[in-house]
């Protein structure tokens, strides 16, 4: 793999998410940010978990060695939710040998490229706010036979967040897509439960108005089955305070900084939840949350 050419970057861009081009014009509805893919002057490639190595892009290995982006192909790949070692080997190689990489927002994004030293020739925006307009700039960069890899803030694209869109879009002009699997709060949370999961409903983000969130909460507890929805710290306490009203008995499973070094996971009804977040001193970082069934 050899090293790209370095562009200068610009010092006066309007940030993420604002359709603006950074540095030079990009596509239509994308935000554009230039860089090297070489970490070291010496272009040593991305920096993989201690231990790790014989993959692509590491020194003394041919490019063969891992995987490969193919060219008019689009890959959504999954990063982590916080702990950035839990990014996999296959998005590594990926990440590292497509032409563009298209983000959800520059300032995580880039958090997470310098870590493993991937500075790609092209990072563009493409988020909730412009997904439309920059799926349609993504594709033609798929028409003169780009690779691009699609990431959002943290963990799975399109699962609550951006990425179904370009999706369709990518594919309705015969494209191809590629999902590479990794983290996500869903699944782990799923994984922790100490209950029946089949069936198992996401319900992503409640209503923050509360007479709609109420109205959410019943019917999906009426269901009768698990279900798991994410919440925000600011109205995990009146979310909880809904469920005790609607269904004291109901048994939750709560995750917060999920793989962060103060992860946190609790366990119980409603009200026994409600006296635990009492007693944090500062209750912040987005929760997940299952519902277990009746």
């Amino acid at each position: 793999m050899g090293n790209r050419k370095v562009s200068k970057r610009s010092n006066h861009g309007q940030g993420e998410g604002h359709g603006k081009v950074q540095g030079r014009k990009g596509s239509k509805g994308l935000s554009r940010s230039m860089g090297s893919n070489s970490g070291k002057p010496g272009g040593e490639g991305p920096v993989l978990p201690e231990g790790v190595a014989g993959l692509a892009g590491l020194p003394g290995k041919s490019p063969e060695a891992g995987e490969r982006a193919r060219p008019q192909t689009l890959y959504m790949v999954a990063t982590p939710i916080g702990n950035l070692r839990d990014i996999t080997l296959r998005a590594l190689d990926i990440l590292t040998s497509v032409d563009v990489i298209a983000c959800e927002s520059l300032m995580r994004s880039r958090n997470l490229l310098r870590e493993y030293r991937i500075y790609p020739e092209q990072l563009l925006v493409c988020q909730a706010g412009n997904e439309e307009a920059g799926a349609g700039g993504l594709v033609k960069l798929l028409e003169r036979g780009r690779s691009i890899a699609y990431i959002s803030d943290a963990g799975t694209p399109g699962i609550n967040d951006p990425g179904m869109k370009l999706v369709a879009a990518v594919r309705g002009e015969g494209f191809a897509v590629e999902a590479l699997p990794g983290p996500s709060a869903l699944t782990m949370m799923a994984s922790l439960a100490s209950c029946s999961c089949k069936p198992l409903s996401f319900v992503g983000f409640l209503s923050p108005k509360s007479g709609r969130r109420q109205r959410e909460l019943r019917h999906w507890l009426e269901q009768g089955h698990s279900f798991v929805f994410y919440e925000s710290p600011f109205r995990v306490e009146a979310t909880l305070k809904d469920i005790d009203c609607l269904a004291p008995q109901r048994v939750l499973f709560l995750g917060r900084e999920m793989t962060k070094k103060n992860a946190q996971f609790l366990w119980g009804t409603s009200d026994h939840l409600l006296c635990q977040l009492k007693l944090m001193t500062l209750v912040r970082g987005e929760f997940t949350l299952l519902v277990a069934e009746e």
